[in-house]
């Protein structure tokens, strides 16, 4: 099987699908689709780590480099639609946190693993960060967010490793959605369809969420330390979580 064939399917879909995004989605429609969601994914205890965070950075990095190259091969002159420029502005975003990201999701590889829409085994989170930028149509935003994940934990509590993934998990997903979007975009550089711009602006936002306020009240203390009566995987969240306000690694809660 082809090395790429996840980014392949992706980009596919794309090709078969030119629809704009649509108008972002009220909280309540994003919490019916959390638990909607919940309800069908069914977790596989059996599997407890996996290198898909690995293999996908990899495969992202091998498919955004060609991608970066045709872009700035594009004559600054030449007539191009809003979505274009949106890339081509962002070509330093979006290299940076296809970097951050393989570090961030490196020491994640131990977590629960669920299988996901196509049938292959992936990190539960890795499914939950699809199914909302799914639902949502890639428009992040921190309500909307917040309602998807507080509807999906009435059914299924993310553990505190999980909460820690979320943020990368996101990136990586938006940023495989910018690489198969962006190379269809190329091939029709007038072309507003393939809807990078709002895959951009949403992993701009992801990078500079106030994290530490979305996270911490998705907490579920009273799961987790009936979980963990001593308390050491929350001190150690508290003390590693990813905070990206700045765009860098900070220590969740505790003051820099």
């Amino acid at each position: 099987m082809p090395d790429n064939t996840h980014l392949d399917i992706m980009i596919a879909e794309q090709e078969r699908q030119h629809e704009p995004a649509g108008e972002a989605l009220d909280s309540q429609v994003l919490r019916d689709a959390g638990a909607q969601f919940a309800a069908q994914l069914g977790w596989l205890p059996g599997t407890p780590a996996s290198s898909t965070f690995r293999e996908r950075c990899r495969r992202l990095a091998s498919a955004l480099k060609p991608l970066f190259a045709a872009v700035e091969a594009t004559a600054s002159q030449a007539p191009v639609s809003g979505d274009f420029r949106w890339l081509r502005d962002n070509i330093p975003l979006v290299y940076s946190e296809m970097r951050n990201v393989a570090t961030e999701l490196k020491p994640l590889r131990r977590l629960p693993h669920a299988r996901a829409r196509r049938g292959e085994i992936v990190p539960r989170v890795l499914a939950f960060a699809q199914a909302f930028l799914d639902v949502a149509d890639n428009s992040f935003n921190e309500q909307g967010f917040t309602s998807f994940c507080q509807a999906f934990q009435e059914t299924t509590i993310l553990d505190l490793r999980e909460l820690r993934a979320l943020v990368p998990a996101l990136k990586l997903i938006l940023l495989e959605r910018i690489a198969a979007r962006g190379r269809c975009l190329v091939k029709d550089s007038t072309s507003d369809a393939f809807a990078v711009g709002v895959c951009i602006r949403s992993l701009r936002d992801v990078t500079h969420g106030s994290w530490k306020d979305v996270l911490e009240p998705l907490v579920r203390f009273d799961e987790i330390f009936r979980q963990d009566p001593a308390g050491a995987m929350l001190d150690g969240f508290l003390k590693a979580a990813i905070c990206t306000e700045t765009g860098s690694q900070k220590l969740l809660g505790i003051p820099t």
